[in-house]
């Protein structure tokens, strides 16, 4: 529970409990965009592609299909870079974002 509510009692606003961006960014991100025009910086999503279970399935794809080496190969990697862009297209413009109508 976060302070707000636990300060207030059982009736809490939603606004209250909900961080803002300015809570959920660090304030040296905040000084470095004042004082640069262009700042670059990492975000970490609790949400992960599992690498290991995208190549085990893109492998019997291509035995499958009998692909050569480095066809397999081929088809592992951009089938993990597939499902990482999936997953940061649903981070940026929400669960509901498909990639047939709308393509990377």
């Amino acid at each position: 529970m976060n302070t707000a509510a636990a300060n207030k009692g059982v009736s809490v606003s939603v606004k209250d409990a909900i961080q803002t961006s300015r809570q959920k960014v660090n304030q040296k991100l905040y000084d470095q965009f004042g004082e640069q025009e262009k700042v670059t910086f990492l975000i970490k999503v609790k949400e992960q592609v599992d690498t290991n279970a995208v190549a085990k399935e893109a492998d019997q794809k291509a035995s499958l299909k009998k692909a050569a080496p480095a066809k397999a190969k081929s088809l592992k990697q951009s089938t993990i870079v597939y499902k990482i862009n999936i997953l940061n297209h649903e981070f940026t413009f929400g669960k509901g974002w498909d990639p047939e109508k709308h393509p990377f």
